[in-house]
This record gives C-alpha cells, sequence and structure tokens, in this order.
C-alpha cells in the first residue's frame, strides 16, 4: 500500500465527505458573486456616449436598459459616461476586451 493513499475508512468517512462539502461551498460563494454581477446588471439605467474619430468613426449611443443593452441613434436614459476616442485607440480597446461586453466595460475603467 502507497503511503500517499489513505485507508478507504479515513477516505469514505472523512476525506471525501470534507473534500464535496468545500466543493459545495466554493459553488456557493461563486452563484452568490455572480447573482451580485446580475443583480447589478438588471438594476442599470443610463446611457453610455462613445465618440469615436477617424474612419468609420462617429457618435454611438449604449443604452442600458434592465440588464439589456441596445444601441441607439440618441441616448434613452442620462448619459453617464462620454467616451471620446481616436481610432487607434479604440482598436486597442477592443482588442483588450476582446469577446467580452463586461471586458469592454472593465477596459473603460
Amino acid at each position: 500500500m502507497a503511503d500517499d493513499v489513505p485507508g478507504p475508512k479515513k477516505y469514505f468517512t472523512e476525506l471525501l465527505p470534507e473534500q464535496f462539502e468545500r466543493a459545495l461551498r466554493q459553488q456557493e460563494r461563486e452563484v452568490e458573486a455572480a447573482q451580485r454581477v446580475l443583480d447589478g446588471m438588471r438594476a442599470v439605467q443610463a446611457t453610455l456616449a462613445v465618440h469615436v474619430g477617424g474612419d468609420d468613426g462617429g457618435k454611438f449611443y449604449l443604452n442600458i436598459d434592465g440588464g439589456h443593452l441596445t444601441p441607439g441613434a440618441s441616448p434613452a436614459h442620462p448619459v453617464v459616461l462620454t467616451l471620446v476616442q481616436t481610432r487607434r485607440d479604440y482598436e486597442r480597446l477592443i482588442r483588450d476586451a476582446g469577446d467580452s461586453a463586461l471586458g469592454f466595460l472593465g477596459g473603460l475603467s
């Protein structure tokens, strides 16, 4: 018997139940954290204004309402942030954010 392998009695009566309990508590913490993010996203009612200079640039309004983000030709809510970028800055932010809306918003901060 290898020294690093616990006996079946210890494993099934102590170690495995402790491991399972730790995994359960970790999952509960992750769900709680995810629920806070979800609740926060659903609570937002605001508009972000983005002004991008250069090729294919322009003014863009991102209206956030109840967890949904929709583009608009004008703000649907008070503008809480106006981002003014050159095309080069825009490209760097989008590359850094990747395929993540939260990455984009995190990049703004």
